[in-house]
């Protein structure tokens, strides 16, 4: 899986390679991320994990619930969009409680799983972008860096919400800092090797793919969708 970046930047070259039949040399290469990974803490990230994980008492499974509440249905896809007006208003209350819309919407998911399963404890999927910001020349690197990691949050509707949606920021925050940890190991640590913790994930992309052109070619590439399945490394 191909995070936001890496796909704007694979069009960038397949349109220079196109025009010019010669892309620009890379600033750095996937590989020097690999050996990046491979000198992390592996101790520490188990220790981080392991608390982390620590008091959600069992798998977040919405799904589950949903079944127990209504017959199963075929599975269906549904999209919807927000408007202009929506966008704004969202966007206006993340900056009056200093927090990213992201957030937002992740503190609103976690309520609904909350009321869903009963739990007071609940996990989700989050997707982090998982570029180290210590490795020169990463962010012009084509490759898989995004992962899916486990948000876990005591929802209570008797909190406040700013205090709820900032503590659901720092703990994303938190976890970009062992980005390069896999599922099964989190899994593992956390006591439940080769069982989700979650059935839901949130993702966000926000970089612009949604045009990419050069002027000499005169090739555009515009209206790009990206989607993402399910993943569980």
């Amino acid at each position: 899986l191909l995070d936001a970046r890496s796909r704007a930047l694979l069009m960038r070259q397949w349109i220079a390679v196109y025009s010019s039949g010669a892309a620009e040399s890379p600033t750095a290469r996937y590989g020097d991320y690999v050996a990046w990974t491979e000198r992390q803490d592996r101790a520490q990230a188990e220790r981080f994990w392991k608390s982390a994980t620590q008091p959600l008492a069992a798998p977040t499974l919405l799904g589950s619930a949903l079944e127990e509440a209504a017959p199963a249905r075929a599975v269906q896809r549904v999209s919807d969009e927000l408007g202009p007006d929506e966008t704004r208003e969202l966007a206006g209350f993340a900056r009056e409680e200093r927090v990213t819309p992201s957030t937002v919407i992740q503190a609103a998911w976690l309520s609904l799983l909350q009321r869903y399963t009963r739990q007071a404890v609940v996990a989700v999927g989050v997707r982090v972008p998982g570029r180290p910001a210590d490795l020169p020349g990463i962010e012009g690197v084509v490759g898989r860096f995004s992962h899916t990691l486990p948000l876990v949050q005591c929802v209570s509707p008797q909190r406040p919400t700013g205090d709820q949606l900032r503590e659901v920021q720092a703990q994303t925050l938190a976890l970009s800092d062992y980005a390069y940890t896999s599922l099964d190991e989190i899994e593992r640590w956390a006591g439940q090797p080769g069982q989700p913790l979650f059935d839901t994930r949130l993702v966000f992309d926000d970089e612009q793919t949604e045009a990419v052109a050069t002027p000499e070619s005169g090739l555009r590439i515009e209206q790009v969708e990206a989607s993402a399945g399910t993943e569980h490394a």
